[in-house]
Protein backbone atom coordinates (compact mmCIF):
# COMPACT_ATOMS: atom_id res chain seq x y z
CA UNK A 1 0.00 0.00 0.00
CA UNK A 2 1.44 3.34 -1.07
CA UNK A 3 1.66 6.49 0.99
CA UNK A 4 -1.39 8.16 -0.65
CA UNK A 5 -3.49 5.02 -0.07
CA UNK A 6 -2.49 4.98 3.62
CA UNK A 7 -3.48 8.64 3.97
CA UNK A 8 -6.83 7.92 2.30
CA UNK A 9 -7.48 4.95 4.63
CA UNK A 10 -6.62 7.08 7.68
CA UNK A 11 -8.99 9.83 6.52
CA UNK A 12 -11.78 7.28 6.03
CA UNK A 13 -11.17 5.85 9.52
CA UNK A 14 -11.24 9.34 11.04
CA UNK A 15 -14.49 10.14 9.19
CA UNK A 16 -16.04 6.88 10.43
CA UNK A 17 -15.00 7.60 14.02
CA UNK A 18 -16.38 11.15 13.69
CA UNK A 19 -19.68 9.80 12.38
CA UNK A 20 -19.91 7.31 15.26
CA UNK A 21 -19.25 10.10 17.76
CA UNK A 22 -21.91 12.29 16.14
CA UNK A 23 -24.46 9.44 16.33
CA UNK A 24 -23.54 8.70 19.95
CA UNK A 25 -23.97 12.38 20.92
CA UNK A 26 -27.32 12.55 19.06
CA UNK A 27 -28.62 9.41 20.83
CA UNK A 28 -27.48 10.81 24.16
CA UNK A 29 -29.38 14.07 23.55
CA UNK A 30 -32.51 12.12 22.58
CA UNK A 31 -32.31 10.04 25.75
CA UNK A 32 -31.95 13.21 27.81
CA UNK A 33 -35.20 14.40 26.22
CA UNK A 34 -36.85 11.17 27.42
CA UNK A 35 -37.08 9.55 23.99
CA UNK A 36 -36.63 5.83 23.45
CA UNK A 37 -35.20 4.02 20.44
CA UNK A 38 -37.44 1.53 18.61
CA UNK A 39 -36.38 -0.79 15.82
CA UNK A 40 -38.80 -2.89 13.82
CA UNK A 41 -39.78 -4.20 10.41
CA UNK A 42 -43.03 -3.30 8.65
CA UNK A 43 -44.79 -4.62 5.56
CA UNK A 44 -44.38 -2.94 2.21
CA UNK A 45 -48.00 -1.74 2.44
CA UNK A 46 -47.36 -0.12 5.81
CA UNK A 47 -44.14 1.40 4.44
CA UNK A 48 -46.00 2.91 1.48
CA UNK A 49 -48.60 4.41 3.82
CA UNK A 50 -45.82 5.80 5.99
CA UNK A 51 -44.12 7.35 2.96
CA UNK A 52 -47.42 8.87 1.74
CA UNK A 53 -47.99 10.41 5.16
CA UNK A 54 -44.42 11.72 5.19
CA UNK A 55 -44.93 13.39 1.79
CA UNK A 56 -48.34 14.72 2.79
CA UNK A 57 -47.28 16.23 6.11
CA UNK A 58 -43.55 16.85 5.66
CA UNK A 59 -43.02 15.29 9.10
CA UNK A 60 -40.20 12.97 10.07
CA UNK A 61 -40.97 9.25 10.24
CA UNK A 62 -40.42 9.29 14.01
CA UNK A 63 -43.02 12.07 14.42
CA UNK A 64 -45.56 10.18 12.29
CA UNK A 65 -45.02 6.98 14.27
CA UNK A 66 -45.25 8.86 17.56
CA UNK A 67 -48.56 10.44 16.54
CA UNK A 68 -49.99 7.08 15.42
CA UNK A 69 -48.90 5.27 18.58
CA UNK A 70 -50.19 8.00 20.88
CA UNK A 71 -53.53 7.91 19.03
CA UNK A 72 -53.68 4.15 19.60
CA UNK A 73 -53.07 4.73 23.30
CA UNK A 74 -55.92 7.22 23.48
CA UNK A 75 -58.23 4.70 21.80
CA UNK A 76 -57.20 2.00 24.27
CA UNK A 77 -57.66 4.39 27.20
CA UNK A 78 -61.18 5.20 26.04
CA UNK A 79 -61.99 1.50 25.63
CA UNK A 80 -60.51 0.65 29.03
CA UNK A 81 -62.84 3.15 30.70
CA UNK A 82 -65.84 1.35 29.17
CA UNK A 83 -66.56 4.46 27.21
CA UNK A 84 -67.40 4.72 23.58
CA UNK A 85 -64.41 4.33 21.25
CA UNK A 86 -62.63 7.36 19.90
CA UNK A 87 -65.66 7.88 17.69
CA UNK A 88 -67.30 9.24 20.85
CA UNK A 89 -67.42 12.76 19.46
CA UNK A 90 -69.09 11.50 16.31
CA UNK A 91 -72.54 12.26 17.67
CA UNK A 92 -72.83 15.92 16.81
CA UNK A 93 -76.40 16.82 15.90
CA UNK A 94 -75.19 17.97 12.47
CA UNK A 95 -74.35 14.39 11.49
CA UNK A 96 -76.63 12.31 13.66
CA UNK A 97 -78.68 9.88 11.58
CA UNK A 98 -82.35 10.66 11.73
CA UNK A 99 -83.16 7.06 12.66
CA UNK A 100 -80.76 6.76 15.62
CA UNK A 101 -80.25 8.55 18.89
CA UNK A 102 -77.12 8.64 21.00
CA UNK A 103 -73.51 8.16 20.09
CA UNK A 104 -71.94 6.21 17.26
CA UNK A 105 -69.46 3.79 18.71
CA UNK A 106 -68.12 1.77 15.81
CA UNK A 107 -67.25 1.88 12.15
CA UNK A 108 -70.57 0.12 11.49
CA UNK A 109 -72.38 3.05 13.10
CA UNK A 110 -70.29 5.46 11.05
CA UNK A 111 -71.27 3.58 7.89
CA UNK A 112 -74.93 3.82 8.83
CA UNK A 113 -74.41 7.52 9.42
CA UNK A 114 -72.78 7.97 6.01
CA UNK A 115 -75.59 6.06 4.36
CA UNK A 116 -78.16 8.24 6.11
CA UNK A 117 -76.40 11.48 5.13
CA UNK A 118 -76.10 10.41 1.50
CA UNK A 119 -79.32 8.54 0.83
CA UNK A 120 -81.86 10.25 3.08
CA UNK A 121 -80.40 13.73 3.37
CA UNK A 122 -78.91 13.70 -0.17
CA UNK A 123 -75.68 15.43 0.90
CA UNK A 124 -72.70 15.52 -1.48
CA UNK A 125 -69.70 13.33 -0.66
CA UNK A 126 -67.45 16.26 0.28
CA UNK A 127 -70.09 17.67 2.64
CA UNK A 128 -70.45 14.27 4.32
CA UNK A 129 -66.67 14.10 4.75
CA UNK A 130 -66.56 17.62 6.17
CA UNK A 131 -69.26 16.80 8.72
CA UNK A 132 -67.57 13.54 9.71
CA UNK A 133 -64.27 15.37 10.25
CA UNK A 134 -65.89 18.18 12.24
CA UNK A 135 -67.60 15.65 14.45
CA UNK A 136 -64.47 13.61 15.11
CA UNK A 137 -65.57 10.41 13.39
CA UNK A 138 -62.69 8.02 12.81
CA UNK A 139 -61.35 8.11 9.27
CA UNK A 140 -60.62 4.88 7.41
CA UNK A 141 -57.50 3.00 8.51
CA UNK A 142 -54.29 4.81 7.71
CA UNK A 143 -55.99 8.16 7.16
CA UNK A 144 -56.12 11.26 9.32
CA UNK A 145 -59.35 12.64 7.96
CA UNK A 146 -62.25 11.93 5.66
CA UNK A 147 -62.55 13.28 2.14
CA UNK A 148 -65.27 12.96 -0.46
CA UNK A 149 -63.42 10.29 -2.45
CA UNK A 150 -63.23 8.06 0.61
CA UNK A 151 -66.95 8.43 1.26
CA UNK A 152 -67.74 7.67 -2.40
CA UNK A 153 -65.36 4.68 -2.51
CA UNK A 154 -66.74 3.25 0.71
CA UNK A 155 -70.33 3.45 -0.48
CA UNK A 156 -69.34 1.93 -3.82
CA UNK A 157 -67.38 -0.95 -2.23
CA UNK A 158 -70.30 -1.71 0.06
CA UNK A 159 -72.65 -1.56 -2.92
CA UNK A 160 -74.85 1.03 -1.23
CA UNK A 161 -77.04 2.49 -3.92
CA UNK A 162 -77.09 6.24 -4.31
CA UNK A 163 -80.88 6.40 -4.58
CA UNK A 164 -83.39 6.61 -1.76
CA UNK A 165 -85.39 3.46 -1.16
CA UNK A 166 -88.89 3.46 -2.61
CA UNK A 167 -91.50 4.17 0.00
CA UNK A 168 -94.60 2.00 -0.08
Amino acid sequence: MGHSEKVLVEKMKARLIGERDRQRRWRSRQKERGLKSVVGLISSTAFEILQQEKRRTGERVSDILERAIVALGKTETNNDKNSVTNNDTCHDAKVQPSSTEGKTDSMADTLLLIEDLRIKQRLPFNEIARRLNESGCNAPAGQDSWDGRQVYGLLKRLNIKDKPADSD
